[in-house]
């Protein structure tokens, strides 16, 4: 699908938008790395990343990135640590986490944070302000059941 992709924006000209791609590498399996060069932001689990051997989100941000296409953006979110974001050729980013009071149920906060931070980035946030948004959503939603309330507590401040 990502090829598919790949070979739209190749044949448009530049009137015409170009999609723009992610990807989650989230699974520990390693056919997964022939991704990381087809996206415009690829998402690398912290589970992935020491699957394939880094022990922290600065060497695996620093070695993934480089095999993200040019110009493309590494966000490493590493749990208690915080969020590392690299952009092939330029700038790095971190954020802390935005922990609960109380964490009630940690289900889907990795996907919230990949959510939110596209939603963030869609809606002309930098990437600095991208991950710290989705740190505060995700942070958000560990502290809570389900998902009902997030459209609630962020939907205000969007």
């Amino acid at each position: 699908m990502l090829r598919y992709i790949e070979d739209y924006n190749a044949s448009i000209d530049s009137s015409n938008r170009r999609i723009v791609t992610s990807v989650e590498i989230e699974k520990m399996r390693p056919n997964l790395k022939k991704l990381f060069g087809l996206t415009d932001y690829t998402f690398v689990s912290k589970d992935y990343a020491q699957f394939q051997g880094y022990s922290s989100k600065e060497t695996a941000a620093d070695c993934f990135v480089k095999l993200c296409r040019q110009s493309a953006t590494l966000i490493c979110p590493w749990d208690v640590e915080g969020t590392i974001a690299t952009v092939q050729g330029g700038a790095t980013y971190t954020t802390p986490i935005f922990a609960p009071v109380k964490v009630v149920d940690t289900l889907g906060a990795g996907d919230t944070f990949v959510a939110s931070t596209i939603f963030s980035l869609y809606t002309g946030h930098t990437l600095q302000e991208a991950i710290i948004f989705g740190s505060k959503v995700a942070g958000t939603k560990c502290g809570m059941h389900g998902f009902e309330r997030i459209r609630e507590d962020f939907g205000k401040k969007l």
